[in-house]
């Protein structure tokens, strides 16, 4: 079956979604993109379980999310995502969330590796677009893709962050959405999440449940920088650039 060029995700944000000020959680955020994304390719038959029973499977490695608001609670919002294309070994795709009277809410854009869900070695893109997956280039956002941080590499120590099996999904791993609860917790006293304009996050290693994860961070002007560390190396960079007042 034929991916459509874009899905469409309508969904009403529900209390359960929500943190302080009824605004929507940031990870929750992320769990309704990776949602509309598995959906999607579900509509052309490579939802993940098909994907692994052809030996491939996604990887997220890099996100950015541009946020104008946060959707509150109640409120009904479309999540908007296609296939954007390939570079070298990465596969992009955006993500575009509407407010009720379409304005744009948030811009994203993930990119992907593709793996071998076993041996977890990296795939080249021309395996998963023999599968007919047509790219939508002139589909772009306003959203710039996410790149490879260069953080500092001394940061302050701000505490550690305990991974537990209801934190893991799937693939046996914390969930890339768990991330952006660690930044949150994180997070300098009295930092609201009007605040946060651009978050710009790396996976580098899988963190499993009993991990220990400490997190370094760093403050400069107009950003916030983290880094998490767990005993098999740094698992995690990320960058948030504050909105300009």
């Amino acid at each position: 079956m034929k991916l459509p060029s874009e899905y469409v995700l309508d969904y009403q944000v529900c209390t359960y979604d929500v943190g302080q000020g009824s605004l929507l959680k940031l990870s929750n955020l992320l769990r309704l993109q990776q949602e509309a994304g598995e959906r999607h390719l579900a509509q052309g038959d490579l939802a993940f379980a098909q994907l692994a029973k052809m030996g491939m499977a996604f990887l997220v490695v890099r996100a950015n999310l541009k946020i104008e608001r946060l959707p509150k609670a109640g409120e009904r919002i479309q999540i908007r995502t296609w296939h954007r294309g390939e570079q070298r070994a990465a596969f992009f795709r955006c993500f575009q969330i509407l407010g009720e009277q379409g304005e744009e809410l948030v811009n994203s854009v993930t990119a992907y590796a593709l793996v071998d869900p076993e041996s977890k070695k990296l795939l080249r893109p021309k395996v998963f677009l023999q599968l007919g997956i047509e790219a939508q280039e002139e589909m772009q956002s306003s959203c710039p893709d996410p790149v490879r941080l260069q953080l500092p590499e001394q940061m302050e120590y701000a505490g550690s962050w305990n991974v537990r099996p209801s934190d893991t999904d799937w693939n046996c791993h914390l969930n890339n959405a768990a991330y952006l609860d660690i930044l949150w917790d994180f997070l300098p006293e009295g930092t609201s999440a009007e605040e946060l304009g651009l978050i710009s996050i790396c996976f580098l290693s899988q963190a499993l449940a009993g991990d220990e994860i400490s997190v370094y961070r760093q403050e400069q002007e107009g950003e916030l920088l983290f880094r998490g560390v767990h005993k098999r190396g740094t698992c995690f960079e990320a960058k948030i650039q504050r909105k300009q007042r």
